[in-house]
């Protein structure tokens, strides 16, 4: 299953986010205000997961998955480079809509391949990998 493959990666750099953000803030000395970034998180995820479906129901699930791995990727991209508060929320944002999109639509894509009989084997698939890579990453990324 290729959107498994995908999962991975994308929940093991998810897996740097959640395992390494605390630290990083606190080496850039935003501790404070990095206690803010999972929660603009989350508000871009619930904000957005509405009108992301609308999209995808109207345009394809590809006109939303495309740019949700290039939305989480530049949210990482501006973590690497962050020194500002403002720099950090766009990244939250950026990080949020790109992987809440991608963790959404990345079901919908699985069990589009597959008889409705198979949905939860795939949906198993897809989930178990994509944790494998969240288990996986701070192991193998802490060592660097």
């Amino acid at each position: 299953m290729p959107i498994a493959l995908i999962s991975f990666v994308i929940y093991f750099c998810y897996s740097s986010l959640l395992s390494f953000f605390s630290a990083y803030a606190a080496e850039l000395d935003m501790l404070e205000a990095g206690q803010y970034f999972f929660l603009v998180y989350s508000l871009a995820i619930i904000i957005s997961r509405p009108q992301v479906g609308k999209i995808a129901d109207h345009r394809g699930i590809h006109s939303v998955m495309y740019p949700s791995f290039l939305l989480f990727a530049l949210g990482l991209g501006l973590l690497s480079i962050m020194h500002t508060i403002p720099v950090m929320i766009i990244a939250a944002i950026c990080c949020g809509v790109g992987f809440g999109t991608f963790a959404a639509m990345g079901q919908v894509l699985a069990i589009q391949k597959v008889s409705r009989e198979r949905f939860g084997i795939a949906l198993s698939t897809l989930l178990s990998i994509s944790e494998f890579g969240t288990g996986v990453g701070p192991f193998l990324l802490g060592g660097l």
